[in-house]
């Protein structure tokens, strides 16, 4: 008799237990969750691991849903269990956005800095056109002369543009040094060939008639 009655009053206890558990917010998951998606941020996951990030961004918003709808309830019926694991799968993708941008980020660096010097190379190939025999000859033509001086000043523009691309990598902006620095070689390419071009022929390229 006392057994069954120990027993009894242990699984009332144990239930007891069990909804108070339940029916505990989980703040420090919630903060926890939060401080990911923020590292996540600020290791570029948004421009890096976009799907990653918002992978996270939704879970976070679904478990602060889930929460504040269990938070209403009566306090005997409340159960965060489903809000508690909705933060920990936030946790765990904002953390793997994290690692995806944090690695992507260095293979971004990487291209721009090659990217830079393939642009570099362009550029002095497209002066040692100019500077060959044929290219100056080519300068002091009557059609040939003003469109290879047209070509030089693009050629000096653009170099210049190269600090820009350099700002933004030495600012961490990879991916915006990687726009520039497409654009500016595909920039380089045309000029390149356009001064081939007008060497070759003694006229103005195509672009310029």
């Amino acid at each position: 008799m006392l057994g069954s009655l120990r027993t009894g009053v242990l699984v009332v206890l144990s239930l007891a237990l069990v909804t108070v558990g339940c029916s505990k917010a989980p703040d420090g998951l919630a903060a926890e969750a939060r401080s990911a998606v923020d590292a996540a941020r600020t290791a570029g996951a948004e421009e890096y691991a976009p799907g990653e990030f918002r992978a996270a961004t939704d879970a976070l918003s679904l478990a602060d849903i889930e929460a504040t709808a269990q938070a209403k309830r009566n306090a005997m019926m409340r159960r965060f269990q489903a809000a508690a694991t909705l933060y920990q799968d936030a946790i765990q993708k904002a953390k793997s956005a994290e690692s995806i941008a944090t690695e992507a980020r260095v293979h971004a660096r990487d291209d721009a800095d090659a990217l830079l010097v393939a642009i570099r190379q362009q550029i002095a190939a497209a002066h040692a056109l100019l500077e060959s025999e044929k290219g100056r000859q080519a300068l002091v033509g009557p059609r040939s002369g003003p469109a290879l001086e047209g070509l030089q000043t693009e050629l000096t523009d653009l170099e210049g543009s190269l600090g820009a691309i350099e700002d933004a990598i030495d600012n961490g902006d990879f991916a915006g040094a990687l726009r520039m620095g497409q654009a500016a070689r595909d920039q380089a390419e045309v000029v390149e060939a356009e001064i081939a071009e007008v060497i070759d022929t003694g006229r103005p390229p195509r672009r310029q008639k």
